[in-house]
């Protein structure tokens, strides 16, 4: 499922928390998300964040 979250400036797919690739325009920064983490790319630090994501969505 293909969505466009106006509030937050980003195109989301989304498949129950499975796995998403997010742009969000504030942070210039690319998500990618898989079940229960996802790895972000931050643009401004110039480094990849690892971090737990989609817990407590089910």
């Amino acid at each position: 499922e293909q969505r466009y979250n106006i509030m937050e400036n980003r195109h989301e797919t989304v498949s129950d928390c499975e796995d998403t690739l997010k742009y969000n325009i504030y942070e210039n920064e690319y998500s990618y998300e898989t079940e229960n983490s996802n790895l972000e790319y931050n643009i401004y630090e110039d480094t990849y964040e690892w971090s737990m994501d989609c817990e407590g969505e089910q």
